[in-house]
């Protein structure tokens, strides 16, 4: 269920680079977005050279993508949850039978509600979410994970979903073989793995879809504040330039402004000059680094895949580059697919 991962240290870090098991075990990320899917998988590539270990180094191996049958720019339907289920069902690529499949999940981002709240105020927020869920589309209780927004304060970030609707993906994804280890918040994720796949430490990443993102800051033990962000308001499925979206982006500005002071006001003062990570589809339009950087007056660094192997089937460096923000989410998925394996293998007698 909706749950944040744990921090690693730098030794733990490398193991992800390993295989934990010796059969055809794959790590997949799966980001299911307001109107496409995205699939990325690590896993054992025994055609390469192997590690100092002699075992197959783990790779990423491959990465796919589908639209879901979903209009992001009508209101919600109540046979929203039907239609992901329904889609994820057929249209998810199918396990090789023998070859177990860990898959880490990411919900759309409007079907998860943050709120920060003091830890003592936690189950009246349980009350208020399952009230406002069971009112919605969605018709359900709900789910809260919840984790510190600065370690060693009472305030802390509440991530609730729709529980039958968390479960109704969990299982549809596990009728088609896949093993489901987590269903991960987004910013968690992307703080979590980014040291490890872009072999960057962020302060804040942002997640810039013009249906909607997210910004999350980091904090000692990985994920701290998260918020929603508004929708660009422009058709999804067309090319944009950045003075087409300069006002939604300087519209984010003033809520990642906004942001760092409140935990400024909590932990003190931010540091300016470490980076930002920005990823998402909107991220890659030509421009928007730099836009954002001056508005922000920080460093932001779009997210960069920095492992060496990549699917054959990119066409070449320079697109599988421009490609990797889109895919961040799914690849941090997946990393953290491993994470948990290895930790829940340090934790067997």
């Amino acid at each position: 269920m909706l749950a944040p991962a744990t921090q690693s240290s730098g030794t733990q870090r490398s193991r992800w680079q390993r295989p934990l098991t010796r059969n055809h075990t794959r790590y997949v990320g799966i980001d299911i977005g307001i109107d496409r899917v995205n699939v990325a998988t690590f896993g054992a590539r025994h055609d390469r050279t192997p590690t100092s270990t002699g075992n197959p180094a783990l790779r990423w191996l491959s990465q796919s993508e589908f639209q879901l049958p979903v209009d992001p720019q009508a209101a919600p339907q109540p046979d929203w949850v039907d239609r992901v289920v329904e889609c994820l069902s057929e249209r998810l690529p199918r396990c090789v039978d023998g070859d177990r499949n860990i898959a880490v999940v990411a919900l759309p981002t409007p079907w998860i509600h943050y709120q920060t709240t003091p830890k003592t105020e936690i189950q009246a927020s349980q009350s208020q979410c399952d009230s406002m869920f069971a009112t919605s589309i969605f018709q359900s209780d709900a789910h809260l994970s919840k984790w510190p927004v600065v370690t060693g304060t009472d305030q802390y970030v509440i991530a609730a979903t729709a529980e039958s609707a968390a479960c109704r993906i969990a299982e549809a994804i596990a009728s088609v073989g896949y093993h489901v280890q987590r269903i991960l918040p987004h910013g968690v994720a992307l703080l979590h793995a980014a040291p490890m796949l872009t072999s960057m430490t962020p302060s804040a990443v942002l997640l810039l879809e013009l249906s909607g993102g997210l910004i999350a800051l980091s904090n000692e033990n990985g994920c701290g504040l998260c918020r929603n962000l508004l929708a660009c308001g422009t058709p999804t499925g067309e090319q944009h330039y950045l003075d087409e979206i300069e006002p939604w982006l300087q519209d984010i500005a003033t809520e990642v402004s906004a942001t760092s002071r409140y935990v400024a006001r909590l932990n003190g003062p931010i540091d300016t000059q470490s980076p930002i990570l920005i990823c998402g589809r909107a991220a890659h339009i030509n421009g928007v680094d730099e836009a954002m950087a001056s508005m922000l007056g920080r460093p932001v660094a779009t997210w960069r895949y920095a492992g060496r192997s990549r699917p054959r089937r990119q066409a070449s460096i320079l697109d599988s580059q421009r490609s990797d923000s889109g895919m961040a989410v799914s690849l941090s998925l997946a990393c953290c697919g491993i994470e948990g394996s290895a930790a829940a293998r340090r934790r067997q007698p």
